[in-house]
């Protein structure tokens, strides 16, 4: 069934019902910082119309997303993992007041599915659409985001791997994932990285590490990034990382990976992430 919906709300990050600490990240200097959020959806193109998809997303984005003051987008088509040859599209990098009362009458978290630039996806490039998941929305985790890319660069991929955790684990797994990030950075890899929480849209225990990147050979780091976390934690501090881990993830659970790769021309975002 084609989707009936246009509207992006998408991604990759809202939260609930908790306590007001876990709505704000704090900076070093104490100031809080507004949660940031990405937006996603799922598209699937029998690959008949896979030609003539692509075209129509590039054409759209031509009309109204050409400069840096039309609305954002970003467009990757999945490699592998279960939505292989699946499009992800969304827009990123908004705090909850912007989703609120977004710039754009297409985006935010109550779309204006009769916005001009809606109608335009609707009428030339819903029909060549098999089917489109319904949005997810993703929240970064304070403390887990390292840039090792020259800023506002454009990774080639993206790689995903999910994990669901226990119950009740919640702040162990975001201090758990806070100390891990502070390995990645002292590798001083030319990769970007991040933790995100599903927020809406799926199962709410679900997290995501993203790590972007150019080369295969910059994420193979197994084997570095316990060196490196001994290195800033104290020695003999990866294995009870690694324990920790066991601990907190859901004992026997799927792991989904995923490679995507950036479609610069189905996209505008300025970082395309």
């Amino acid at each position: 069934m084609k989707t009936q919906n246009y509207g992006l709300l998408i991604f990759s990050f809202l939260q609930i019902g908790l306590a007001p600490s876990n709505l704000w990240a704090q900076q070093s200097n104490d100031k809080p910082e507004p949660v940031v959020f990405h937006a996603v959806r799922y598209i699937e193109v029998d690959k008949e119309n896979r030609d003539a998809f692509v075209k129509a997303v590039e054409e759209k984005t031509r009309k109204y997303n050409a400069d840096a003051s039309s609305s954002q987008w970003w467009t990757y088509q999945i490699l592998n993992g279960p939505r292989s040859n699946m499009f992800a599209r969304g827009f990123g990098k908004v705090t909850a007041d912007e989703l609120d009362s977004p710039k754009f009458k297409a985006q935010g978290f109550a779309p204006d599915w009769d916005a001009e630039e809606a109608q335009y996806w609707k009428k030339h490039i819903r029909p060549l659409e098999k089917s489109a998941g319904k949005g997810e929305l993703w929240r970064e985790i304070a403390g887990t985001e390292y840039r090792g890319l020259p800023e506002k660069s454009k990774p080639r991929f993206v790689r995903h791997r999910k994990w669901k955790m226990l119950p009740g684990m919640y702040q162990r797994l975001e201090s758990h994932y806070q100390k891990l990030t502070k390995a990645i950075a002292a590798s001083k890899r030319p990769v970007d990285w991040c933790v995100a929480r599903l927020e809406m849209g799926g199962d709410f225990m679900t997290y995501s590490e993203t790590i972007a990147f150019n080369k295969l050979g910059d994420i193979l780091m197994a084997d570095q990034v316990g060196v490196d976390f001994d290195m800033i934690h104290g020695e003999g501090a990866w294995k009870k990382w690694l324990q920790e881990h066991a601990r907190i993830m859901q004992p026997n659970a799927e792991v989904i990976t995923e490679v995507w790769e950036y479609k610069p021309t189905m996209s505008n975002s300025a970082l395309g992430k």
